[in-house]
């Protein structure tokens, strides 16, 4: 991991202690670095989130990947058998297309 990425894990980690700190584990901190290095993810713009004791990458997360890997578009489509629109959640499937080989990328 780049120098650049370490303090992003850092800071990271930083912020979802004061965010999320009574139900984050050290699995959630482990996970949300190899996060941050695989993906260059940000906290503090509201990439990820913790929901559920999971890590959600936002929209704005997919759309800040989509641009580093040059990608031309992001594909959304619900995934029905995980929506409750009556508790208002609702899970999708996202998909980025790649501009030169057009295969899908998806985390």
């Amino acid at each position: 991991m780049t120098k650049r990425w370490k303090h992003l894990a850092s800071k990271n980690c930083r912020l979802a202690r004061r965010s999320w700190g009574n139900v984050l584990t050290s699995s959630h901190l482990r996970s949300l670095r190899e996060i941050t290095e695989r993906f260059q993810l940000s906290v503090s713009a509201g990439d990820l989130l913790l929901l559920d004791g999971r890590w959600y990458v936002s929209h704005a997360g997919w759309l800040g990947l989509a641009h580093r890997n040059r990608c031309a578009g992001i594909h959304v489509r619900p995934v029905l058998q995980f929506c409750d629109p009556s508790s208002d959640r609702r899970q999708r499937e996202l998909g980025a297309f790649l501009i030169s080989c057009n295969t899908k990328y998806s985390m």
